[in-house]
């Protein structure tokens, strides 16, 4: 349960390798371009933090919207503040005029008209007023109602009116305010108004004033209860006309607010309603004075409303800022310094694991070719101004004799140089490293004095040389330089893979490998120009043996490199051989006291210190700028080196010396290599096919013994000497091989005229053979030592079909043998159950001779060993065709196959003729 509950954990430590006890690497380039990024945000966090405590510049929307106004909600303005006032410039003679509001309502009934309309009750109720004053009007600033001179108008005394729906509702409530003429009826006796010429005169020269107090929303102002703020609207107001009347509908709006003003901000919000009068619609008609009246104001709840959201920048929208815009400038910076930073990265660490040679260019064969011409033109222009210049006999020998001097030095500089012209290109490198290689191997007490020699003598021969001319010999002299470098490596490979002793001439070449190395320095000047000239969309591995071009090219192949190093299937496969190694070298009681090395021990002792954090490498110090810091470790790489000299090395320390030298080390690849480096293509073919269809006896026995075909061999071996109580016998050998190997003794094997002969050098009382095949023997053995000699001068003859049969028995030749009789087989039906090759004859003939000392052990020996005999098949033809080597050998099994059908009585026969036995005589 407790880890599972660990898995909430945000804060915990990720896990990941370090470089240099940093978990990132650092440049002085990534460091500016990252100051200044912080600078920007840090800017930018303060200027945002600013506004956020300030309320500066907040979110504001208003939406307009439509109120259902079938709900019948009833709207009462005066409770958020509303009210108005209206009156002419001065007060209103009642004898000229009056004014009235009402409060009107119509209400839908169920009752239908004669046309189906729904008839409508209306109620109308007349809303008290007076003059305003001080108190009558609702608003807060008394000083500013005095001042406008509202205090003068006419103001309603109650608050009771109300608002609802409109005129197609059930419930439509308004209010209505009018200015009346005051008319007297045309049958009064007594008059109460003015005669309505003056009347009309009056009016025509006075304006209705209709003020009202209305509302705006506030958006920087974030105290509580002063977000509404009222103020003093007059923008309705009539000119009166007497004769003609003049209406307006005044719409009250029921505004709603949301205010999100919480510095932290999780959705919370506060609701807000207020009125608002933003739209008033004004029409005129001709005065009726069945009506009466000049001014009609209806003032009705507008259906249309506005939401206002006010939104203040919040805390975790001022984090959200700053993470995004530190993300994009962490991305804006590794735009333009991630490239720069990541090639120094992979620089430092290549500089620190791999190394390269001080002279990196290889030879250039075309900057060669240039440098030949360029020297060739030069001189071409010397020798024609000197013709030019020199007038008298004397001076033109001058000039022959020194151009032939020049031709001269031309040549000695180039004593390997071929035959073939054509070839110069290829042998360029060679020609000029050669008196570098000389000079180098002259003076061997120190690496350095072969390099020094030879520059002194190159800078002697071009010292009254041009300019120009002593920089392309420079050129030249680098490219000999390198080039000499890799070829004593090759060299020296070879040799150190047989050394058993060092000499002073090995030592020397060690030395020498080691200071022709120096660590890969990858600076920023390289990143720039591998930017500048675009080599990122180049082909660097067509342009890679070009001086510009060779340092990166180096850098992407080392960068590759360590790729596949870091892959982690690399790792993890490194990882278990050292673990298997430790398990194999090691026992458990080294492993135990492994555990606990002082190297593992923390303690605050400092003794160490410097070895754990590499500042005291060897490499690193032989490239140290104190020059006595270098001199100190040369002298001691060179007094570690010379320890092995005079000593007999071991094979991990051939090894080591060797991998100096060579990039791999394969041993057995290495002896194919050289067994077959001085054989033809011929021979090389010859010998692969030997082992690619080599057929063991063991293979034919079991084909043979499928078909129940068992070969058994009698033979009788007898010693020289034989006493009075030996009497004659014979003895059978009944051998079933279940193993068959070679033999290496002196024997050979012919296909020659379908025979298949088996023949003893001599017999016992030194005679030749007496059978009837000694003839045929006698041809069999010239024609082998007339083919074998000639396969020793020519080499191996396509026309040969060859079985080579070796002997593992170890029997030395004598002189003496031992007497044997010729026996002969049934050679067509063995040929064929060994052999069917399209026609191809088999003839087998063995010859061995068995020393005296050991002829008690040769009846033994042959019977425990000739299970070691074994067949190697050589092609008759080379020039043909490898597949009919392969379909003679599946013909061959094909032709077992099918003897393994055969009938019992085929088999019996043949039985019988393989069970014959040697008859040997005594």
């Amino acid at each position: 349960m407790e880890d599972k509950f660990k898995g909430f954990d945000w804060f915990g430590q990720s896990i990941q390798l370090t470089y240099k006890g940093e978990d990132s690497y650092k440049t002085i380039i990534g460091a500016s371009v990252s100051f200044v990024l912080i600078l920007v945000l840090l800017g930018f966090s303060i200027f945002k933090a600013y506004n956020m405590l300030n309320r500066v510049n907040p979110e504001f929307s208003r939406v307009s919207l439509i109120r259902d106004m079938t709900q019948e909600e009833i709207f009462l303005p005066q409770l958020s503040g509303f009210d108005f006032a209206f009156g002419l410039n001065e007060d209103l003679d009642p004898r000229i005029g009056h004014f009235t509001v009402k409060q009107f309502g119509l209400y839908q009934t169920a009752a239908k008209d004669s046309e189906g309309r729904t008839i409508k009750n209306i109620t109308k109720r007349d809303i008290p007023f007076e003059k305003c004053g001080k108190l009558n009007f609702n608003y807060p600033n008394e000083t500013e109602i005095v001042a406008k001179g509202i205090s003068n108008f006419i103001c309603t005394t109650t608050f009771d009116y109300q608002f609802r729906g409109n005129y197609y509702t059930d419930s439509f409530e308004y209010l209505e305010v009018k200015l009346q003429k005051c008319i007297d009826p045309p049958n009064a006796t007594k008059k109460k108004c003015f005669n309505q010429t003056y009347i009309d005169s009056y009016l025509d020269k006075q304006f209705f004033n209709f003020v009202f107090v209305n509302n705006y929303f506030d958006l920087t102002n974030f105290e509580k209860g002063k977000f509404i703020k009222p103020f003093i609207d007059d923008s309705l107001f009539f000119e009166i006309e007497a004769k003609r009347m003049k209406k307006a509908n005044f719409y009250i709006q029921a505004q709603e607010a949301e205010l999100e003003d919480d510095l932290i901000q999780f959705g919370q919000s506060h609701q807000l309603n207020f009125h608002q009068v933003s739209n008033s619609r004004s029409y005129d008609n001709q005065f009726k004075e069945e009506e009466g009246f000049v001014i009609a104001i209806y003032l009705r709840f507008d259906n249309k409303y506005d939401l206002y959201t006010r939104k203040v920048y919040s805390a975790l929208e001022l984090l959200g800022d700053i993470g995004g815009l530190y993300g994009s400038l962490l991305g804006i910076g590794f735009f333009f310094v991630g490239f720069i930073s990541s090639r120094m990265f992979m620089s430092d660490i290549m500089k620190k694991i791999y190394q390269v040679r001080k002279y990196v260019f290889e030879p250039d064969i075309k900057t060669l070719k240039k440098l030949d011409e360029m020297e060739q033109s030069q001189n071409n222009n010397q020798r024609s101004r000197n013709n030019k210049s020199s007038d008298n006999p004397g001076s033109k020998k001058f000039s022959k004799i020194k151009t032939k001097t020049s031709r001269g030095k031309k040549r000695s500089q180039s004593p390997q140089k071929d035959k073939d012209q054509d070839q110069w290109a290829k042998t360029t490198a060679d020609q000029y490293s050669s008196r570098a290689r000389m000079s180098s191997y002259q003076n061997q007490q120190s690496p350095y004095q072969s390099r020094r020699s030879y520059s002194r003598s190159s800078r002697q021969g071009s010292q009254r040389n041009s300019p120009k001319r002593s920089s392309s010999f420079k050129t030249k002299q680098q490219l000999q330089e390198e080039y000499e470098i890799k070829e004593n490596e090759i060299k020296n490979a070879k040799e150190f893979k047989g050394k058993k002793v060092l000499g002073e001439d090995d030592i020397n070449s060690l030395l020498m490998s080691f200071v022709s190395r120096m660590s890969f320095n990858y600076q920023m000047r390289d990143i720039l120009q591998y930017l500048g000239k675009c080599l990122c969309l180049r082909d660097l591995s067509k342009k890679r043996q070009k001086r510009y071009y060779k340092k990166h090219y180096l850098f992407n192949k080392g960068e590759e490199k360590l790729s596949q190093e870091l892959d982690i299937i690399q790792l993890l496969k490194t990882q278990r051989k050292f673990r298997l190694l430790a398990q194999a070298l090691l026992s458990q009681k080294h492993r135990m006291l492994l555990r606990f090395q002082r190297q593992n021990l923390i303690e605050t002792a400092t003794e160490s210190s410097d070895s754990d954090d590499n500042n005291l490498d060897t490499f690193a110090l032989m490239e140290n700028k104190n020059p006595l810091i270098r001199l100190v470790i040369y002298g001691k790489v060179k007094k570690m080196i010379k320890a092995f000299q005079g000593k007999k090395l071991k094979n991990i320390e051939k090894n080591l010396m060797r991998g100096v030298f060579q990039r791999k080390i394969k041993d057995f690849q290495e002896d194919q290599n050289d067994q077959n480096e001085n054989k033809t293509l011929l021979q090389r073919l010859h010998d692969n096919l030997i082992n690619d269809y080599e057929i063991d006896l063991e293979y034919l026995y079991n084909g043979y013994k499928n078909t129940s075909q068992k070969l058994q061999i009698q033979n009788y071996i007898e010693k020289k000497h034989i006493g009075p109580e030996q009497t004659d016998k014979t003895t059978v050998i009944k051998q079933e091989p279940t193993q068959v190997k070679q033999f290496q003794k002196k024997k050979s094997v012919q296909f020659y005229d379908d025979q298949y002969i088996v023949k003893d050098n001599q017999n016992q009382d030194g005679s030749q053979f007496t059978s009837k095949d000694d003839q045929m023997s006698k041809q069999v053995t010239q024609h082998s030592q007339n083919e074998n000699q000639r396969s020793q001068e020519n080499g191996p003859n396509a026309a040969d079909f060859n079985i080579i049969v070796d002997d593992d028995l170890g029997i030395e030749n004598n002189r003496s043998s031992v007497s044997q009789k010729n026996t002969e087989i049934d050679e067509q039906e063995l040929r064929e159950d060994i052999l069917d090759d399209d026609g191809l004859s088999l003839s087998l003939r063995l010859d061995y001779e068995i020393d005296d000392r050991q002829q008690n052990l040769a009846f033994d020996s042959l019977q425990n060993n000739l299970t070691n005999m074994r067949y190697k098949f050589l092609s008759k033809e080379f020039n043909k065709s490898l597949r009919q080597s392969e379909s003679n050998l599946q013909m061959i099994m094909q032709k077992n196959e099918f003897n393994a059908k055969n009938n019992k009585e085929q088999q019996y026969k043949r039985k019988g003729k393989l069970a014959r036995i040697l008859e040997i005589d005594q």
